[in-house]
């Protein structure tokens, strides 16, 4: 199974992005569901594992921003965000 770089992966959602609308198109088993389910309904359970799922992503893409700018010294772009300049 070939793997992707956190560059190819996001060169192909920014070039290629694809919109889901509906929590049940992503595949969420491996992410872990609230401790205390008491009380909650399924799509409630979902809800939050969907809000954990795009913490995740979000915090890996703040990750790689810092990364590109403040240890690679280089500037990087987001369409539609904006564009992160190293700082001295």
């Amino acid at each position: 199974m070939a793997t992707l770089t956190e560059i190819a992966l996001f060169k192909a959602c920014v070039e290629k992005p694809q919109f889901i609308s509906d929590y049940s198109s992503f595949n969420m088993d491996k992410i872990s569901g609230p401790s205390n389910v008491d009380g909650l309904s399924e799509e409630e359970i979902n809800n939050k594992k969907l809000n954990k799922l795009y913490h995740m992503a979000w915090s890996g893409i703040c990750k790689y921003m810092r990364t590109v700018t403040q240890i690679k010294n280089k500037p990087i772009e987001f369409p539609g965000l904006g564009i992160f300049v190293p700082v001295i």
